[in-house]
């Protein structure tokens, strides 16, 4: 299924910087705050609120829910007498933390809508579903319907991006009235099933496109693009071979997976500074299967990557203290930069802290 390509997998690895890279030896050092389990064994994604110590928990068949940090509670559940078997593939806050959008469909069926979810006051404001005749796709040669593989919001919460029918197209939609404002098909290749893995708007307003060739799984070259979301034009397209991409929300950077293939190592975490459009350059590399966990904080200065915590200023690193045996599902990131959420394969979410 192309919608596992969406779920990254966590994959304990050990990550070290390029040679050219001086490292400080002094370690970053972490403290474990506070720990509480989760009712939900295995959550999709974690993300913490842009203002409020709440945590969005998306659970798939297990639904959505909003944790309050301090208390330890759930204090939201999405729940509607429409939605009663909901599938959530995926989940995010808006860009202000008023709205939650889900990306729903029904168990063993494709995802084809967007629920835009009002969580403090229980209401569901909006629902984008593909198969309107109105949003109708051209028809494709493999049989399956069009569904919605991905969602991300705008900087400003105005409009929200769909990737949909088998990674072809890119969509931009009016989260105020549900309109269609622009549609592209970014690829024009279903023989040699190429797909879209990453659609992602930067805090500029462009938005980063990753392709990859589904039967070799292998990203692609000159597959790579910047685009203007509205009008479709190109403004930069990288050689370089990408599959995901986290980027931080106030700061000048895009942080890359250099995926050369899922069966081969040798893959590497890319700096790009989307300001300035210079060139890509190398700062982590792995001989492993590929990097687990990449969660860049909302100033861009800290990233986390698998069990580690760097700091992108002075390159040093520390440790994310969890217990032996136990892997890193996902890493979300405090709005002050100090603080972060992990989940753990034992179902327990850590509060962690960095000391300076």
């Amino acid at each position: 299924m192309i919608q596992k390509l969406f779920l990254i997998l966590v994959i304990s690895l050990s990550i070290t910087p390029t040679l050219a890279q001086e490292v400080n030896p002094e370690p970053i050092t972490l403290t474990e705050l506070s720990k509480f389990p989760m009712n939900v064994p295995r959550y999709y994604s974690v993300a913490w609120h842009p203002e409020q110590d709440l945590l969005l928990g998306n659970g798939g068949l297990q639904g959505v829910q909003i944790w309050d940090i301090d208390t330890q509670t759930v204090i939201h559940e999405f729940q509607s007498p429409d939605f009663e078997n909901l599938y959530a593939l995926s989940t995010q806050w808006s860009p202000s933390g008023q709205l939650v959008a889900i990306l729903a469909g029904a168990p063993y069926l494709p995802t084809t809508t967007v629920i835009l979810w009002d969580w403090e006051h229980d209401e569901i404001v909006q629902i984008i579903d593909i198969t309107d005749s109105r949003f109708a796709l051209p028809p494709t040669d493999d049989p399956v319907q069009n569904e919605i593989l991905s969602i991300d919001w705008s900087p400003t919460g105005e409009y929200l991006a769909t990737v949909e029918s088998w990674g072809l197209y890119l969509r931009i939609w009016s989260v105020g009235n549900g309109d269609l404002i622009a549609s592209h098909q970014v690829i024009d290749d279903t023989e040699q099933a190429l797909s879209i893995t990453t659609a992602n708007w930067l805090p500029n307003g462009r938005m980063f496109i990753a392709a990859i060739d589904e039967r070799r799984h292998v990203p692609l070259n000159g597959l790579n693009t910047v685009i203007d979301p509205i009008t479709g034009e190109i403004q930069t397209t990288f050689d370089e071979q990408m599959s995901v991409i986290r980027y931080s929300t106030t700061g000048g950077s895009v942080l890359a997976i250099n995926d050369r293939s899922y069966r081969v190592g040798d893959h590497q975490v890319w700096l790009w500074n989307y300001e300035t459009q210079g060139s890509l350059s190398p700062l982590f590399s792995s001989a492993q299967d590929r990097v687990g966990v990449l969660a860049v904080s909302p100033d861009g200065n800290m990233l986390a990557v698998d069990r580690s915590i760097w700091d992108l200023g002075t390159l040093t690193s520390g440790d994310i203290p969890i217990p032996a045996g136990e892997t890193i599902r996902s890493v979300t990131w405090r709005f002050d930069n100090q603080q972060f959420a992990v989940t753990t394969s034992d179902g327990v979410m850590r509060i962690m802290q960095i000391e300076r």
